[in-house]
Parts: structure tokens; sequence; C-alpha cells
């Protein structure tokens, strides 16, 4: 499990230290999905950050398994925990495959070299990602959304328990943004802990997922998405007037789906 206690999160200057959440707790388990809302500049990207180490945690404390993050080495945590960011640009065009590959480098010693395994678990992530065709191309010359397909496979081939993607859905169009979800719904099925982020709320229904709504420095709300996200919330994150409805799903299970206008 991993479990994050009463935790500040922020950033920390010459002159002085920007809190941008303060006190928060709540544990994401494997096998289980989650889903943070929050307005531009909440906080939803920093709180992945300092939870992967790159920026420290300001006060609080985060634990993997049990083991306190501070006791785990960088290379240690990028075997529990793999990352999706919104964007990257690698220093060099390397190809899609050797992108991907990269995602092995945890299970690598400093001085060794991909094996004929490492290499089969990348190209077994690119085809689940729909993206073999794309292995030789540079990552560099090829969509943004394709970009983002590239990163997501990268995370899979880490083979981590626990699975944060920024915003992963925000470059695909809209069949890919399907896909992508129910992709994220298998990978909690197999065991795997995954928490994203969105700035499209409808989204945390259509995968049931519990949210993480980010209202303020000391404001936030947990639950299941069907309790949290309340045309109340929007409003107060968003500043938007939304309606929240319910409607009968193939299945003949009940959904909600978020309506707003722009008058």
């Amino acid at each position: 499990m991993l479990e994050i206690k009463e935790a500040v999160f922020g950033y920390t200057g010459k002159q002085k230290k920007k809190v941008v959440i303060e006190n928060i707790s709540f544990a994401l388990e494997p096998g289980k999905l989650m889903c943070f809302l929050g307005a531009n500049g909440a906080g939803k990207t920093t709180m992945y950050r300092t939870i992967l180490g790159f920026i420290p945690l300001l006060g609080g404390s985060i634990f993997v398994d049990g083991r306190d993050m501070q006791d785990i080495s960088s290379n240690q945590l990028a075997k529990y925990i793999s990352y999706v960011p919104q964007y990257h640009t690698p220093p060099f065009a390397y190809s899609v495959y050797d992108v991907v590959l990269m995602g092995r480098g945890a299970h690598i010693s400093p001085f060794g070299s991909p094996g004929k395994e490492d290499q089969k678990i990348a190209c077994r992530m690119l085809e689940r990602m729909g993206i073999f065709h794309l292995k030789d191309e540079l990552y560099t010359e090829i969509s943004g959304g394709e970009r983002q397909l590239a990163l997501i496979a990268r995370a899979l081939t880490q083979q981590t328990k626990y699975i944060f993607m920024d915003e992963p859905a925000a470059s695909l169009d809209f069949g890919n943004q399907m896909r992508l979800l129910r992709e994220i719904k298998k990978l909690t099925e197999e065991g795997i802990g995954v928490c994203f982020s969105t700035h499209q709320p409808d989204q945390a229904f259509l995968v049931n997922a519990s949210v993480l709504a980010l209202k303020g420095k000391n404001d936030w709300s947990l639950g299941p998405a069907e309790e949290i996200i309340t045309e109340e919330l929007l409003k107060c994150m968003y500043d938007v007037n939304a309606s929240v409805h319910t409607y009968t799903g193939k299945n003949g299970k009940m959904m909600k789906y978020i309506a707003a206008g722009i008058d």
C-alpha cells in the first residue's frame, strides 16, 4: 500500500518555501484506482513529483509498502512506482522503442545493458498500447498523442506495483482516450494501483474511480466519484455552473455525466 500521512507538498526557494497542499492523507492500494481532480495550480503535479521523490516532502510522511520513502533509494523507488508525465522531451532523438525500453532501467545494473527479456517486455507493451508499428520512428517526430502512448508503454515496461499518470489523456483523441481508460481499468484488474489526474471529471465516472478533489491548500475531499463529484464541487473547483445527470448504461448500470454551457 502507498500511504500519504499528514503530508505537506510544495517547493523550497532561497528565501522561503511555498506550500501548495498541506496536512493531506490518503492511500492507494494495489488493484485500486484513484483520480486527482483540481483546477490548474491546485497542486496535482507537485504532489506527483513529491511522491516520486523528484522534490522533497515539506512535512508528514509517505510510506511505500510499509517503508518510509525517506529510506528508499531512487532506484528502489523506481521498482515500486512508475510515472507518466504531462510532457517529455528527450535530449536526443531516440526511437520510440528506445524510449519505451528505458522503462527497464531500474531492473538493469548500472553498467549493464537490456537483455532479451527486457526487449521482449518493451515490445509487448508497445503492442499493448497499439503503437508497435511506430517502434522505429523517432520519438521527437511522432504526434503528441502518440508520444503520450509511448510514455504509458514505458511506464508499463517498468513493471511496478503503482503507476501515476499526470493528465495522460490530455493529448489523445477521443478514441484513444476511451482505449486508455479501458487500459487503466485493466491494469487495476491485474493488481496494479493506478492514480491519474484529469481536467475531465467525467472520466472518473467512466472508470468508477475514487476521487481526490483538491479545492484549496487545506481543503480537499476524498471518496467514490458518484459521491464526491457534485454540482457544488464543480462550481468550487472550476468556477463554472455545471449539472450532473444520471443515465442508464448499455449494461443497465446507472451512470453519471456532466453537462455545462458557456452562456
